[in-house]
Formats: structure tokens, sequence, C-alpha cells
């Protein structure tokens, strides 16, 4: 695999996970657009662009694995972020305060940091808010001459599932008045379930792939959860298509399960609207 590029985006694949990012090849033209689709099934991984211009497509196995072994082989240096990271600065703060209205006191909840090159390192917690793994994201607002790799990347052991909770305790002051108590989300990205954590609670799955230990992980939880009476898949406005397949492969494990389609996706809608989505 001669582009370093591609090679990070696909060590970085979980088993079923699927990504849409900036392409390794032709980096999505002058505004960076993420046109390139990657998914890795089987131990193979399967890209394609879809800019025009571009086209570029195919399938790598991954290193000491045919592709008809699905045993996961990767770099163990993606079991765990090893970089340096600090507390938020206020340029942080300010800026996914001003794009998504997620406060500092949320941010310092869920423990989200600033890595030494830049990116914004979002833990992936479990459903009692231990830590599992770090998501490391990139932002060109806030770094834009630091940080030249993938633009998200996943640290987490082999045998952890790459999904991410956020759930606030019950009386917790940064709960808002809306909030409902017999709803579970499942969205896309970490940034839209934090920000929905304050009206529901929510898993994200870090990608739009549903594996078969994500659906067994939300199955198992929805199950030990009563409270929980009905689940709504909610991902990006661009995924509509993968969130009805969803729905479908969901409905064999959990009852009252549905989609509602998003004209904006969740991290970009108001706080005044969200309740409305979530009714």
């Amino acid at each position: 695999m001669n582009n370093p590029e591609l090679r990070d985006l696909v060590l970085g694949l979980a088993e079923g996970e699927s990504r849409r990012e900036v392409c390794p090849f032709c980096h999505g033209g002058r505004t960076r657009e993420r046109s390139f689709q990657i998914t890795r099934e089987g131990g193979v991984a399967k890209y394609v662009c879809h800019r025009a211009s571009c086209s570029s497509g195919g399938r790598r196995s991954y290193g000491g694995m045919s592709p008809t072994n699905s045993a996961p082989v990767r770099n163990p240096a993606l079991d765990k972020y090893m970089g340096e990271y600090t507390q938020l600065t206020d340029k942080y703060r300010e800026f996914l305060l001003g794009r998504f209205e997620i406060t500092a006191d949320l941010l310092h909840y869920y423990g989200v940091r600033q890595a030494a090159d830049g990116r914004v390192l979002l833990p992936l917690l479990h459903y009692d808010g231990t830590r599992k793994g770090d998501s490391l994201r990139y932002y060109p607002e806030l770094s834009p001459q630091s940080y030249r790799g993938s633009k998200s990347m996943i640290y987490r052991p082999l045998d952890e599932v790459p999904l991410a909770w956020y759930t606030l305790p019950a009386g917790s002051s940064l709960l808002l008045p809306d909030y409902r108590s017999d709803t579970l989300i499942i969205v896309e990205d970490q940034i839209s379930a934090m920000k929905a954590s304050r009206l529901v609670d929510s898993v994200a799955l870090v990608g739009t792939n549903m594996s078969m230990p994500k659906l067994v992980e939300i199955g198992m939880r929805v199950a030990a959860t009563p409270r929980y009476k009905r689940t709504l898949v909610l991902l990006d406005a661009d995924a509509t298509a993968q969130a009805a397949r969803m729905v479908a492969r969901v409905r064999s494990l959990l009852t009252n399960v549905s989609m509602r389609r998003l004209d904006c996706d969740i991290k970009d809608t108001p706080y005044a609207e969200l309740p409305a989505v979530f009714n």
C-alpha cells in the first residue's frame, strides 16, 4: 500500500465500519470535499472517491491477513492514543460553543481534550461513562497548519465495540427542561450525540455502519433499561439511505424503532429546534 494516507485510513477502521473522508488521492479538490467512502469487511478495505474528476477506487487487504480471513490484524499503536493532550484552551471551547452550542461544562463532563497536534480528542465512552478509547478529530479552523493526517482516527482495544455513549445522570444541571428519559437516539457522530444528551440519551456509531457487535451492544442496553420506550435512528442528512437499512436491521433485535429524516444534522441544529426532532 504505497499511499500512506490510505494506509492510515485502512488501519483506523474496525471490522464492519464505514467512513466518509477527504480522498487521499485527490484530497477533495479546493474545498477539501469528503468524497471518499471506505469500508472494512472481512479483512478487506473497499474504497471509492465520488468526485467525478478523481473516481479512485479499489480494494486493499490488511497486512498479515488474506481477504478471506476475518481475524483482525492491525497496528497495535491504534489500541490506545499515546500522544500528549491538555485541557481545552479558550479558543477550542469558544469554537465548539459557537459552532455546535456545546458548553464548556458539557465538554468538561465528557472529558473532551485538546491533542498536542491540534486535533480535538473525544473519548469513546461506555454506557456507565468509563472510557474505552478515543476518537481524534481535526478541524482546520482550529489548527490549519499543525496537522496533515487523516481527518479522524479511532484508538481503542480491538475487543471494544466502536460505540460512544452519552448519557447524563438524573437530576444533572446539564439536562434541559425538555429532556426525555424514555428515548434513546442513535446518531452517526460523537458531537451530535454529546449535544443531544442534554435532551435524550444518545449513542454515536462513530460512522454510519451498524455492525453486529454494535447492534448487540445497543440491544443489550435497551433490554436492561426499562425506561427506554422507543429508539430513534437519526443519521446525518446525507446518510438517509443508510439509516433506512439500519432501521430494518435494528428491528430484528429491538421493538419500537423508527427513523426520522433530517433536514439538518443534529450537531448543526439549534437547541431550540431539537425537542421537535425528538418528540
